[in-house]
């Protein structure tokens, strides 16, 4: 098996001489933008692109293991390469380790630094083996670069592997089967993610009903909405609640209900919310606030139940953190979409950097958001949602994350 390193401009050049001297069939081990040249390799010089590959060598009578110029003998030959086109990693460590020239040659460079070429040689060596271990052991050998490294950082925003999978067809339908993650790249990441996600905004007449989970800030944003109704477009909104758990709950909503300007009542059993809401026909939308409620709990669900179908509101909002674990997130929905839920709120967008979940969510239930809340204040901090402005925050952290992948890349060639 031959590994070799290959450069160039751009990481369609690198990939085109790799293949060029090893063949189409050649298995990229990694990839990686670098800076070379420059005042100490850190400031101008150019941006050039890393490709390490290997391959298998044509039977000849003696095969050998080549890295850049340096050949050395093996003897043992390197199996062939699996169904999934990777050689085992197992037996390239054997090779690596049983070889007892590449052994002395390490001991005799690590003892006394006669031969640093060497021992630099075989930490790349290894480096290399480490890298190709980590594409098997995370399904990504079956994405050529730099859809390799766009699936891991799509991982690390708690995307599922089945939505990550549907977005890198979708990349590489729309950019080729190799590209450069150079802006263009992003905005079409950006345009396959806004596909994604659904949206709609209900028109703000009849009952809406707020549910979720406790500690969702369900409450804050009814009175966000109350106050951009009321205040912004002049509707004739009445709040109301049934939220008698929780201490001064009832309390918290009419302290804002008198701020605002607008009716207010508290409902403790579902025949008195029956009776509130003949009185409130005259009011162009009501707002019901409910108890936060513990979605693996029936008997807490049951209870919101008795609510719902007295009130048969024409929008039931399922409110959810954006802070809530991917899992835990989904068998929110799982339980309370019984409640007949038509659209999502998803709130303290501003106090994670991790959007995977949501959009997975809105995905797989087909719910769409309607709206999104990042902050505590009553009533600016509150948008509507819109596509472009979930898929663009997970984007910028995937951006980010690449370039902190990238410097650290850097740093350890530096280092070597």
């Amino acid at each position: 098996m031959r590994i070799k390193r290959y450069v160039g401009r751009t990481m369609k050049e690198a990939l085109s001489l790799a293949r060029s001297e090893l063949g189409e069939d050649v298995l990229i081990l990694s990839t990686r933008k670098l800076r070379r040249g420059g005042f100490l390799g850190l400031f101008g010089g150019e941006v050039v692109f890393e490709v390490t590959a290997a391959a298998e060598e044509s039977p000849k009578p003696s095969k050998s293991f080549q890295y850049q110029n340096t050949v050395k003998p093996l003897p043992t030959q390197v199996p062939p390469a699996d169904k999934h086109g990777t050689a085992s990693i197992y037996q390239l460590r054997e090779i690596l380790s049983k070889n007892p020239e590449i052994r002395k040659e390490e001991k005799t460079s690590r003892n006394t630094q006669t031969n640093p070429t060497t021992h630099s040689e075989l930490e790349e060596i290894k480096d290399m083996i480490g890298d190709l271990q980590r594409l098997v052991l995370r399904g990504k050998a079956q994405y050529p670069p730099p859809y390799d490294l766009l699936a891991e950082l799509l991982e690390s925003q708690e995307l599922s592997r089945d939505s990550v999978e549907r977005i890198i067809r979708s990349m590489m339908m729309h950019c080729g089967s190799h590209c450069e993650m150079d802006e263009s790249f992003w905005n079409q990441l950006t345009d396959v993610l806004i596909t994604t996600v659904r949206t709609d905004i209900p028109f703000p007449k009849g009952k809406a009903i707020f549910v979720g989970p406790t500690g969702v800030g369900k409450t804050t944003t009814v009175a966000k909405l109350a106050a951009k109704y009321h205040l912004d477009m002049g509707i004739d909104v009445m709040l109301v609640t049934v939220d008698t758990f929780r201490i001064a709950a009832a309390d918290q909503l009419r302290t804002y209900a008198e701020l605002i300007g607008i009716p207010f009542a508290v409902a403790y059993t579902p025949k008195e919310l029956s009776y509130i809401l003949k009185e409130a026909e005259e009011h162009k939308l009501i707002l019901i606030d409910t108890a936060g409620k513990n979605p693996h709990s029936e008997l807490h669900i049951n209870e919101l139940m008795a609510f719902m179908n007295v009130a048969e509101a024409d929008v039931v909002y399922l409110v959810l953190s954006a802070v809530t674990r991917h899992r835990d997130l989904l068998e929110a929905y799982r339980r309370m979409k019984k409640v007949g839920v038509t659209h999502f709120v998803f709130t303290k967008l501003d106090e994670t950097r991790v959007f995977g979940p949501l959009i997975d969510l809105i995905r797989i239930s087909r719910v769409p958001v309607a709206y999104f809340t990042n902050g505590q204040r009553v009533p600016d901090d509150i948008e509507e949602a819109k596509p472009k402005v979930l898929a663009s925050l997970l984007v910028e952290e995937v951006k980010e994350s690449e370039k902190r992948s990238s410097g650290r890349t850097e740093e350890k060639r530096q280092d070597r």
